[in-house]
């Protein structure tokens, strides 16, 4: 087949949306599929299959229509790909959506779970959203929450869950051997660390941790939170850190490569993601915790969103109904406690995650999906065209 993937976000730029968007590149052109990615970034970010489509002068909302349609659409005269995947629904969907009107290719729509919860309840926004799903072959969710959130708008054709994937030869040739580095760089010689990755953002959690760590540290003197990823929340947590006298505790790493990160994942003693739903912000699926299931790691989550998709309470986790103060720090508690305990969840957690969660075993199935429906598509149009 040939594929158009059009995406806000693409690595190197930090984001669980890009990370989806290039496995699901790298994945179908594993299997024999010719992809062009048409994403928005500055030029000294380009990626083999990646075809910029921005400016520095049209990097705001609604201005990144105008690049990516331009270059989606010269991208469908000159190839004319099978079928469009719109790696969310608002400024790719849109884009999927004029394609599909003015040169007749179908589009599959990816769903996170915020962006509908966002728009879903205003009028104009509520009212493109529902259009673009309507006009989708399907929607692909990231996890079974988010596709009771498409179903329950019910105008999608159809609705598949389709979890992000994540590469396994990345993660196995990363290996425990990074650790030495880590340990140096970051000062994690000899500590107990909890570890937490992604955007500084108020739901993911990190403030309740540090909190935790407060309670924690006398009885665990040698307890460290370390997390990755800025943002104008990290003054936040700064400033709670030093209140609570934790400050020396904190690792603060800032983004880092994609090869210290991974090693960062195998040294760590317990993943900790306390999310929770702020609003109409919320954790779609959670693709880190499938990363740290992967490298072993006992895992302690907030039951929000996607997260039950990624974790499963008792066995490869912790999955916290109530995330509050007591209910980490009991947690973290039991699994220091308890090393048995910790290596029989991140076991388990490791072998599922192998199970379910590789690149080959989703993209296959996501690419089959997209097979079907594109001939049930065909198979219909020819009936119309008999009928008439």
């Amino acid at each position: 087949m040939r594929i158009l993937i059009i995406t806000t976000e693409y690595p190197p730029a930090v984001g669980g949306i890009g990370s989806f968007a290039a496995t699901i590149t790298r994945g179908l052109k594993a299997l024999g599929d010719s992809v062009e990615v048409i994403a928005t970034g500055r030029r000294e970010e380009r990626e083999p299959d990646l075809s910029q489509a921005k400016s520095r002068l049209l990097e705001k909302r609604g201005f990144k229509l105008l690049p990516l349609t331009g270059r989606s659409a010269i991208s469908c005269w000159r190839q004319r790909p099978d079928v469009t995947i719109a790696m969310t629904w608002t400024h790719e969907g849109i884009v999927a959506l004029i394609l599909r009107c003015t040169f007749g290719i179908p589009y599959v729509v990816v769903a996170h779970g915020s962006e509908i919860l966002r728009h879903s309840q205003s009028r104009p926004a509520g009212a493109l959203l529902r259009l673009i799903f309507r006009r989708a072959l399907f929607v692909s969710a990231n996890s079974s929450y988010t596709m009771r959130l498409v179903q329950g708008l019910k105008v999608a054709r159809q609705v598949t869950v389709v979890n992000p994937p994540i590469d396994l030869d990345q993660w196995q040739t990363a290996s425990p051997h990074g650790n030495e580095d880590v340990n140096a760089a970051f000062g994690l010689n000899g500590k107990t660390v909890l570890f937490t990755a992604g955007r500084l953002v108020p739901r993911k959690g990190h403030l309740i941790v540090i909190q935790a760590l407060a309670r924690l540290r006398e009885r665990f003197p040698d307890l460290v939170f370390v997390f990755t990823g800025t943002g104008e929340y990290q003054d936040v947590l700064e400033q709670e850190a030093h209140k609570l006298g934790v400050s020396n505790a904190l690792r603060m790493l800032g983004e880092l490569s994609q090869t210290t990160l991974r090693s960062m994942f195998w040294r760590t003693d317990i993943y900790v993601s306390p999310t929770l739903q702020i609003g109409n912000d919320v954790e779609g699926f959670g693709i880190a915790l499938v990363e740290a299931a992967v490298c072993g790691k006992a895992i302690i989550a907030g039951r929000s969103g996607g997260t039950e998709d990624a974790v499963v309470n008792g066995e490869t986790g912790l999955l916290l109904d109530i995330v509050d103060v007591d209910g980490i720090t009991a947690s973290i508690a039991l699994l220091i406690y308890q090393p048995e305990l910790r290596a029989k969840l991140g076991t388990k957690a490791r072998k599922r995650a192998l199970q379910r969660f590789g690149i080959n075993k989703q993209i296959a199935a996501f690419r089959l999906i997209v097979c079907q429906t594109l001939n049930q598509a065909e198979l219909a149009q020819r009936a119309d065209s008999q009928t008439t």
